[in-house]
């Protein structure tokens, strides 16, 4: 078939259905290749900035309660028990768990939280799987 200008065109214009239908399946093919390759890592890829968020959370908190004993234990009348307290009161709702017991090192094997010496604090917070322990003295 010849144009007004006497040029030949052609009757085929755009893909046919088979053309269409190979190059859909190529591309779903390399699709699940890619995704069975990167599979976890592009779908768990949160999970790492999550534990370091939680991290942070833990970490500040255990910087505030620092900061608490260095200006409590500055005072005249400092007492172990009233800082625990105050652990308890004021941080419970900040963090998930928090353990306050009193600790006793005077053993030889296995030193367990007596809570007989009043004068080790170990305080213990943690959040989902993250968890940071500090020991505070008389």
């Amino acid at each position: 078939m010849k144009g007004p200008k006497g040029n030949i065109i052609n009757e085929r214009d755009g893909f046919t259905l088979i053309e269409l239908i190979v190059t859909l399946v190529v591309a779903s093919i390399l699709g699940t290749m890619l995704f069975q390759f990167m599979g976890v890592g592009v779908t768990q890829s949160g999970v790492p900035l999550h534990w370091l968020q939680e991290e942070y959370e833990l970490s500040e908190a255990i910087e505030q309660i620092t900061s608490d004993y260095k200006d409590a234990i500055k005072g005249p009348s400092f007492n172990l028990a009233n800082f625990k307290s105050a652990i308890e009161t004021n941080y419970s709702a900040y963090i998930v768990t928090a353990q306050t017991k009193y600790i006793d090192f005077a053993c030889t094997t296995d030193c367990t939280e007596s809570g007989i010496n009043t004068d080790i604090l170990k305080v213990q917070i943690e959040k989902n799987d993250q968890n940071m322990t500090v020991l505070f003295t008389q």
